[in-house]
């Protein structure tokens, strides 16, 4: 009996030993209860000492200490920018008045294990770790920590904090949204040089990081990808099941939905819906709003409104939609999600899409670094715009938002667990994320016309369109756009519903791509091409958008 007694103690402390924690060199080994505190990047005085968080345990009379800098290492060139440089930590560790612990010891090496402390350094993660001998009956909420970086002799950074366990990190989520005509487009790849643009840039960084995206693939670009380029439908559903991907689902053809009937609304997010689920086995739960034309009939801008978007998502599994947050959310937090007044019983989600943080996002990528970490537990700061945008693609092009945003991504991971990227599926039931009930206000993003509506000036864009004679009509006179497609709907309305009347759906919904856009002030020509079957398919290059964006089939 006594000897399985100490055979029971022998394997007792040998399981305590193999649970013990220990520095390897591995972010995920490090939980937030560990974290202590951000420190601004940006603010460094050198190219390299840039601390951007600070973590510290206390375990088995060893104090464990993470600091994670933004500069130590390059994702892309592969390079330690720390090897061989006179480079220096300062750590005091005092409480009260006494000091506990104070040392100067260089950094520029991998590792180092003396007597005194022993560390680790892994370029790779940006990542550098110690651990010291303590022997202080002090916990770590009782400390106070203070670092400095030397590179040359110099001060560059500092950080102080206490070991409080008030987890105060970050939380942010990114979405893409793709949409290019029913034809081949280069977006999936780039321009020339390739390597510099294209949605896979962007797919690239997250599968690297494993850090969640939320991407959209139009109802007209996901078939575009199929016939052109199936290869990369085959990467986003493979990132679906490797849990980098998260999809989102909208109106199948991006028609501006406010102008057109609710049964041909509520027909395009349940065709869309289901190809989502169809190509990339995932059911979204949150929805892109065409052009993010939000807009109520009865209230202003309201010319030409004929059907309030809210009531087209539920029933097709559809949670929260995705709207900007200065124009339909105004005076609300952009930090939260939220629940949109209505009084037809629907519990629908409004996720606001940052706008301050996609300005930072494109041009300033220390900025949205330390936009993240100012969330808190209880925030969440979303990035949404067209995919293009990151992938610098077409007027973006050869700009530095893809690096920028590549630099984030790589923030992000190095920095876990004090930034959390999500999946905007799982922050709806994030508690933490809770907002209020709001009221949604009329409107587009800015650049589009704002408050003013579809084009400004009430809703000009569509208004023009609609009384436009359209290019392909033989009657006398010319019947315009808005008379086409209602006289389609009517007539699809009171039809049979067959394979042909489906079929005369979904060529209707294709035909009212981007219903309207304009170019200069101008309806865009490839809007006419759209609605003039005469037009043989082609794709203009001065556009971002498609010309033709039906007639293309994959022999």
């Amino acid at each position: 009996m006594k000897k399985l007694y100490l055979l029971l103690i022998l394997l007792t402390t040998i399981c305590v030993q193999l649970l013990a924690f220990e520095i390897e060199g591995n972010p995920k080994s490090w939980n937030k209860e560990d974290f202590i505190g951000f420190d601004k990047v940006g603010d460094c005085n050198s190219h390299i000492g840039d601390i951007s968080s600070v973590f510290s345990r206390i375990e088995n009379d060893k104090l464990f200490l993470r600091i994670t800098f933004d500069d130590m290492y390059s994702h892309r060139s592969k390079v330690d920018y720390f090897t061989d440089e006179d480079i220096q930590v300062k750590l005091t560790i005092t409480t009260g008045n006494t000091k506990l612990f104070h040392n100067i010891f260089e950094i520029d090496k991998a590792s180092k294990n003396d007597e005194l402390l022993s560390f680790l350094r892994t370029p790779e993660y940006n990542l550098f770790e110690m651990k010291i001998d303590w022997s202080e009956e002090q916990s770590r909420e009782n400390l106070f920590f203070n670092i400095d970086i030397f590179h040359n002799q110099n001060l560059v950074d500092e950080f102080s904090a206490d070991g409080s366990e008030d987890y105060r990190g970050g939380n942010a989520a990114f979405v893409h949204h793709g949409n290019q005509g029913l034809t081949y487009t280069e977006v999936f790849y780039g321009q020339d040089p390739q390597e510099t643009s294209g949605f896979d840039e962007i797919l690239e960084v997250h599968q690297a990081t494993l850090i969640p995206g939320n991407f959209h693939m139009s109802g007209t670009l996901m078939p575009a990808a199929e016939w052109h380029n199936p290869e990369f439908n085959d990467w986003l559903e493979s990132g679906v099941d490797e849990g980098y991907v998260a999809m989102l689902t909208s109106a199948l053809g991006q028609h501006m939905m406010p102008f057109l009937q609710n049964d041909m609304n509520d027909w395009s997010v349940s065709i869309e819906t289901d190809m989502v689920e169809y190509r990339y086995g995932y059911t979204p739960k949150v929805a892109w709003i065409p052009e993010r034309v939000w807009l109520s009939p009865g209230v202003y801008p309201d010319a030409g409104v004929i059907d309030w978007l809210g009531d087209n998502w539920q029933q097709h599994g559809v949670e929260a939609v995705i709207l900007d947050d200065y124009i339909h959310l105004a005076g609300a937090d952009n930090k939260k999600i939220h629940w949109m007044n209505n009084n037809d019983g629907i519990n629908l989600r409004v996720i606001p899409i940052d706008n301050d943080f996609v300005g930072m996002m494109h041009y300033d990528a220390d900025g949205a670094k330390n936009h993240i970490n100012t969330t808190g537990q209880y925030g969440i700061t979303v990035y949404g715009t067209d995919w293009e945008v990151a992938a610098e693609m077409n007027e973006h092009h050869e700009t530095s938002f893809l690096d920028n945003y590549e630099s984030v991504m790589w923030y992000c991971y190095d920095n876990y667990p004090a930034i959390n990227v999500w999946k905007l599926d799982a922050a709806l039931y994030n508690a933490d994320f809770d907002g209020t009930s709001i009221d949604v206000q009329n409107g587009t993003y800015g650049l589009l016309g704002g408050t003013d509506g579809y084009g400004g000036s009430n809703n000009s864009w569509y208004a023009n369109w609609a009384a436009t004679p359209s290019l392909s009509d033989f009657h006398d006179p010319k019947w315009n756009y808005g008379a086409v497609w209602n006289d389609t709907y009517s007539n699809l309305m009171s039809a049979p519903n067959n394979s042909l009347a489906q079929l005369g759906w979904y060529t209707l919904m294709i035909n009212l791509h981007e219903t309207g856009w304009h170019d200069e002030g101008e309806i865009a020509g490839w809007e006419h091409h759209a609605h003039d079957p005469k037009t043989p398919s082609r794709h203009d290059a001065s556009s971002s958008k498609p010309t033709q964006p039906w007639n293309t089939h994959p022999d």
